[in-house]
């Protein structure tokens, strides 16, 4: 299965290893892939406070991809469009 997500745009972005995630994994347990929603993290606290108030977190959306050994942050306005296709084409 291949998930598609698309954003038309986006504030901010992150890519990390997992070894510099080691909290979220344990509290993910043995799920290693997923799409997680987290409005109230640390992150965006910092993402609103660097942004000096002028955005807030009630107009974004955090979005944690985790794939393999990977995880994408992904804060944005808008919602993002999801496409699931067959990886055999």
């Amino acid at each position: 299965m291949i998930l598609e997500v698309e954003f038309s745009s986006v504030d901010f972005i992150c890519i990390s290893d997992e070894g510099a995630r080691l909290r979220l994994f344990a509290e993910m347990g043995e799920r290693r892939g997923g799409v997680v929603r987290c409005n109230e993290g640390s992150l965006m606290s910092y993402f609103v406070d660097e942004s000096l108030l002028t955005r807030s977190g009630h107009q974004l959306s955090h979005l944690i991809f985790m794939i393999g050994e990977e995880v994408i942050d992904v804060i944005s306005a808008d919602e993002p469009k999801v496409l699931v296709g067959d990886a055999c084409g």
